[in-house]
């Protein structure tokens, strides 16, 4: 498995942003009859990692929990606007979307709110 650009050192956060780097740097190739349904497999990619995220906190009982999930909902929100791209036949939104917008908010997620939760799981002393 590649190594995601930003290393956190928990293999399920890891492991998962190495694969939706790998899908959001196959974007800017995707032809435009295929964007929709790239759109529809990464959005579902990274709600299902979203997913195991939360459920990876909850079963820590993190105390950042809330405010990471807000963070994800904030990400997954932004969806809205290619989905209306897409009923608008707005390919140029699209794939600005996919390509740029996209990869820059799910860097962002993972240095920040993933950085600071990677770094609360570590720190903990292990659980006997």
């Amino acid at each position: 498995m590649v190594e995601p650009s930003i290393v956190l050192g928990i293999p399920l956060m890891d492991n998962d942003h190495a694969v939706l780097e790998a899908m959001l740097a196959r974007a800017p190739e995707t032809e435009d009859t295929d964007l929709a349904d790239f759109l529809a497999r990464i959005e579902a990619e990274i709600r299902a990692h979203f997913e195991r995220e939360e459920a990876l906190m909850q079963e820590l009982f993190l105390p950042v929990f809330q405010c990471h999930v807000m963070q994800h909902e904030m990400l997954i929100s932004k969806f809205q606007n290619a989905h209306r791209a897409i009923a608008q036949g707005d390919l140029a939104s699209l794939r600005h979307f996919v390509s740029e917008t996209l990869p820059v908010l799910l860097l962002r997620h993972m240095n920040t709110a993933d950085r600071m939760t990677a770094g609360i799981i570590t720190a903990r002393p292990p659980c006997d």
